[in-house]
């Protein structure tokens, strides 16, 4: 299977009679499968004109014709369970638009989706005719969110997010979780806290009291002496007395000078991996390419028209 860069449309004119579009992920980003070969050929043959592929790592050339063989049989297996139809409304991916109960009691509907195309793309325009719809990606990465902002109507409420991100490393499940929680808040879902916070111990901390005295740190201006042509026309002038500032046990300047500069710097190491996964993730959103796992030296060519200094 191969990820191209390139509408549905355009791409499925040049393809071989075994190669087909096995899934439409955006208005210009679609995946094609067949053998092994044949996808190979195309890739070299796209690239040729400077079109950006991706190669992806599948056990199957899953929504091709080499799936026909699985389709009848996978269709008596879902025969034998019991379909009803859906109480949650459900936009299939086989069609682009709303699940009917008919599809969905159907057992070759299910097993046409081992070889219709994804229709990804319109399935969430057909989401998005309603602005101000929230979607939620549920399950590690953020790639269908990502390809989800790119058809957006309207980005001040049209809203997409990610539950989970890419790697499990130093409680970063929790931290997007957290994340994702903090997202739907703003944006008027309001969770179920009780079970948010389900089987967590709560404890008083008692904090050392804290004087609120008023401290004056204000810096007096110069003045200077007035001539005395000036102050005969100005007798009563005088320079506006300085804003009082009231802070609670504020400290000097020089006091917060030497706070400030013992605040830990992340060390170059650690600064620059921070920019580049968040980098990534900005070029993900722009272009739909899937940048996680791309390979940020200037040889690589995973990140196609993006030059990494």
């Amino acid at each position: 299977m191969l990820s191209v860069r390139l509408p549905a449309a355009e791409v499925a004119r040049e393809l071989p009679a075994d190669v087909s579009v096995a899934s439409i992920n955006g208005p210009s980003l679609c995946v094609v499968a067949g053998p092994a070969d044949a996808v190979a050929a195309l890739q070299k043959q796209l690239e040729a004109r400077q079109v950006i592929t991706r190669p992806l790592h599948t056990s199957h050339a899953f929504h091709s014709a080499m799936m026909d063989p699985a389709v009848e049989a996978f269709a008596e297996v879902v025969s034998t369970v019991r379909l009803s139809p859906p109480r949650i409304p459900i936009v299939s991916t086989a069609t682009g638009t709303w699940l009917t109960p008919e599809q969905a009691t159907d057992p070759r509907y299910w097993a046409q989706h081992l070889r219709q195309t994804v229709r990804f793309s319109d399935a969430v325009a057909e989401m998005w005719r309603e602005p101000d719809r929230l979607l939620l990606e549920v399950g590690p990465r953020t790639t269908l969110a990502t390809l989800a902002r790119q058809q957006v109507p309207d980005k001040a409420r049209s809203v997409a997010v990610s539950s989970l991100g890419d790697t499990c490393d130093n409680d970063a499940e929790w931290s997007a979780m957290l994340m994702a929680v903090g997202q739907l808040w703003l944006s008027g879902i309001t969770p179920e806290w009780a079970r948010f916070h389900e089987g967590e111990e709560r404890r008083r901390l008692p904090l050392p009291a804290y004087p609120f005295e008023r401290t004056r740190c204000w810096v007096e201006p110069a003045r200077e002496p007035a001539s005395p042509a000036r102050a005969a026309a100005t007798p009563s002038a005088a320079l506006p007395p300085p804003p009082a500032i009231v802070g609670a046990g504020a400290p000097s300047l020089e006091i917060a000078l030497t706070r400030s500069d013992a605040v830990s710097t992340p060390l170059p190491s650690q600064r620059k991996d921070r920019l580049v996964t968040e980098l990534k993730q900005v070029l993900e959103e722009l272009s739909g390419l899937e940048l996680q796992e791309a390979d940020p030296r200037p040889a690589s060519s995973s990140w196609g028209w993006i030059h990494w200094p």
